[in-house]
């Protein structure tokens, strides 16, 4: 039997909300989890209130996102330690890393990602980091349009033991052309999948509901289910425009998207 997918919540759809408030209403929908995004200055009062409505609630934060501010290194040193200092103290298993834009001449590739691994390599040996596992996300400039920029960011993440985080729409708004052939690789190191929809349009792509993407989601899905996915689904990362409360927005994207997958489920063989 299949393992259910499980649901996670983005912070990004709860800017509006007070941090107590952004908890409760995902776990009255039914998320599973609750995924922080870090903001460009990390101030202790709003990890403790984060910390403390996660407590009060009964809904673990299962992952943090630290958003790169900067491309120097010794400025994403720091950030990045102030990143794992945060996951720390959430206690949050999971830390998303933003990975920077790649070269995309293979002779400059191999030099790229030894200084970038070297990097996140010193940050990640710390004492205080040992319990936590990274999540590299995949942007458009990951997958660049030759394949050697997949086969780097799949020696990044080996280097670390690391996962990987897909949203498919954002590639393709984007215009990042990737093979099916470094997508099949990369489908079996993903620790979370961006879940929103998409479709074409005579200009290349629109956001649009689950019900109306042709981005293929669904193979995506299939192959995830096929292969006992035990990451996080993340919805909320880009709310549609709503006339309806955010509390009830939330809840139909779950809804939505718990159909969507229940679909997909029951066409498996």
């Amino acid at each position: 039997m299949k393992q259910m997918l499980r649901f996670a919540l983005s912070s990004q759809a709860c800017s509006q909300a007070t941090c107590k408030d952004a908890f409760t209403y995902a776990a009255e929908a039914g998320y599973q989890g609750y995924h922080l995004v870090l903001g460009s200055s990390l101030k202790e009062t709003e990890l403790a209130e984060a910390k403390r409505a996660s407590q009060e609630v009964g809904l673990g934060i299962t992952s943090v996102e630290w958003v790169r501010q900067s491309q120097s290194s010794s400025d994403m040193k720091q950030e990045l330690e102030n990143a794992i200092e945060a996951a720390v103290a959430l206690k949050a298993p999971k830390l998303v890393i933003g990975a920077s834009a790649r070269p995309v001449k293979p002779a400059e590739m191999t030099m790229y990602f030894q200084r970038e691994a070297q990097i996140i390599g010193r940050a990640l040996d710390s004492e205080k980091a040992q319990d936590i596992e990274v999540c590299i996300k995949i942007q458009p400039q990951t997958l660049a349009h030759d394949h050697y920029s997949s086969i780097g960011l799949l020696q990044l993440i080996d280097r670390f033991s690391a996962q990987l985080i897909l949203d498919p729409v954002e590639l393709c708004m984007h215009g990042a052309d990737y093979s099916v052939t470094a997508l099949r690789a990369i489908h079996d190191r993903l620790g979370m999948f961006v879940l929103r929809g998409a479709k074409h349009t005579t200009d290349g792509f629109e956001e649009a509901s689950l019900s109306q993407t042709t981005l293929y989601l669904q193979q995506h899905l299939a192959r995830l289910i096929e292969k006992d996915f035990r990451g996080f689904l993340l919805l909320g990362t880009h709310l549609p425009d709503s006339h309806h409360s955010l509390q009830d927005t939330i809840g139909e994207e779950l809804r939505a998207a718990t159909e969507f997958v229940r679909e997909i489920t029951e066409s498996q063989p």
